[in-house]
């Protein structure tokens, strides 16, 4: 936007009206089943003198107001699900009486429950307010945690987990959408990079948690993974409270911004086509969705990435203390350069695509950092060269992030926005629950056959990262040539119509 006076103009009512998409498919635009944001359009007053220097302070005062809660949350929900990590190297196993495949399952215990729960809270999330009823199962979740310490025999602690992969289910939907609401489609990336990075700050977090109540375990008249579990629950359960009463469900109904800055926002959001949302389902966006090429091969990175991270999410503590022979309470330390690890380099790679704006290309060479990490913790014999491996491997999450904002930022119409998350999510947790089953208790403490399959995971994951690339590539040309031929329609406040990104005239992927 020039620094030239600009208005934003009262909507004036539109007849239902047809045009040719960019793909050559007949849309029609109903305002009866358009996007809520046209339900405050039709509010705005008109407001003239508007500068970049007025939208980049109130930029800076959404960061402010939402960024930290979100990240913060993000960070203790990963803490949440390592715990199970920590508490395994604190006495759990002992206490619960595992045996053989016993602690394997209960990680894949709690995505098999995100698995089934996915799809029905994402369209929750469509359904009913977002903000509120995310934050509902933030504190359900922090609830269910602080039961994990109640549990005196393995039964119990698997209905525990089973209870909160469902919870945690709607954490990661609903702050992509949120994301969408707030941010233009090239500024939502590097936020999404800023909340998942707070993943090393929930492991560093964690393990301190951790190893305080491993040495202070004598002071305690419960065991010390209870209270590990006790502590963290408490903790969600005050982050979720505040979700609920700090942000709002749609940014013109935000507490902290004037009349004035509400109109930006909602400008901004026009800006970048993507709407407040709509909570009708639309059978046509979701069987796009299916069609769409973009959701198949988010579906099968984040399944073929997931492996190793549910897998590794489970046993980290496990090969540090047993495998790497640095003991129980060394190795809750040693976890820690990790997070540091993760946190830092999604920063700079969140800065660096500020420079370079092609992130599907940083994260495919991270992702090659990744697999060389991979290599040295499968084939290397040397215990620091593993150690090291371990360490790049806390790079991991870059591309998962890429999908994640470019699902957000390219996927428009909210019922296949929810639907093409939804699949990718699935694709997540049956990554997750697969993972944990790779390290066989026969092999221990060595796990090389998993160490193997993390190798082969993450070199099919850059191949999906390619394709993307191609995918998007391709159709953004095809859409220039046929836009060419074909003048784009003018339809007043289009945007809000809840067009899908086939749909939308003027649309183009980000890579």
């Amino acid at each position: 936007m020039s620094d030239n006076k600009s208005s934003i103009h009262k909507v004036q009512a539109t007849a239902i009206k047809s045009f040719k998409s960019p793909l050559g498919k007949e849309v029609v635009v109903d305002e009866n089943h358009a996007d809520v944001a046209l339900e405050y359009a039709r509010k705005l007053d008109t407001i003239e003198g508007v500068t970049n220097d007025e939208y980049n302070a109130l930029k800076r005062k959404i960061d402010f107001m939402i960024l930290p809660l979100i990240s913060l949350i993000y960070g203790v929900q990963y803490m949440d699900k390592s715990t199970t990590s920590f508490a395994a190297i604190m006495g759990l196993r002992t206490d619960l009486h595992m045996v053989g495949q016993q602690y394997s399952w209960t990680t894949t215990a709690f995505y098999l429950a995100f698995l089934a729960a996915v799809f029905p809270l994402s369209r929750c999330l469509q359904r009913f307010p977002l903000v509120k009823t995310t934050s509902v199962c933030i504190i359900l979740w922090g609830i269910v945690l602080t039961c994990h310490a109640a549990c005196s025999s393995y039964a119990g602690f698997i209905v525990c987990r089973i209870l909160l992969g469902c919870l945690e289910s709607a954490v990661t939907p609903g702050f992509v959408l949120l994301s969408a609401k707030w941010y233009r489609q090239e500024e939502s990336f590097l936020r999404t990079v800023v909340y998942y990075s707070n993943n090393g700050f929930g492991t560093i977090l964690g393990c301190a948690i951790a190893y305080g109540c491993y040495i202070h375990a004598d002071s305690y008249s419960m065991e010390a993974w209870k209270v590990l579990f006790i502590v963290t629950g408490v903790m969600t359960i005050v982050l979720g409270g505040m979700l609920m009463v700090h942000i709002p469900d749609n940014p013109p109904d935000a507490w902290f911004l004037n009349e004035r800055e509400k109109v930006l926002v909602f400008q901004r959001v026009k800006d970048s086509k993507q709407g407040y949302g709509n909570p009708e389902w639309k059978w046509y966006q979701f069987k796009e969705s299916l069609i769409d090429p973009r959701t198949w091969l988010g579906f099968f990175y984040a399944f073929s990435s997931n492996i190793p991270n549910g897998g590794l999410g489970s046993f980290m503590s496990i090969l540090l203390s047993d495998s790497l022979e640095y003991g129980d309470k060394k190795s809750l330390l040693m976890r820690m350069p990790g997070g540091a690890v993760e946190t830092i380099g999604l920063i700079a790679f969140a800065l660096l695509v500020g420079k370079f704006p092609y992130r599907i290309g940083i994260s495919s060479f991270i992702t090659v950092v990744v697999i060389i990490g991979s290599c040295m913790l499968a084939f290397s014999s040397n215990a620091h060269a593993q150690l090291a491996g371990l360490y790049l491997y806390s790079l991991s999450p870059i591309g998962m992030i890429c999908f994640l904002s470019l699902f957000g930022s390219n996927t428009l119409g909210y019922s296949k926005k929810v639907t093409s998350q939804a699949i990718l999510l699935i694709g997540y947790c049956v990554g997750n629950l697969v993972g944990p089953q790779t390290f066989l208790s026969t092999e221990a403490p060595g796990y090389h056959s998993a160490k193997i399959a993390i190798v082969v995971c993450y070199i099919f994951s850059l191949f999906c990262l390619f394709a993307l690339l191609g995918v998007n590539y391709l159709d953004n040309k095809r859409r220039e040539k046929l836009e060419s031929e074909n003048p784009l329609p003018e339809i007043e406040n289009l945007e809000f119509s809840d067009l899908t990104d086939y749909e939308m005239p003027g649309f183009r992927y980000l890579y």
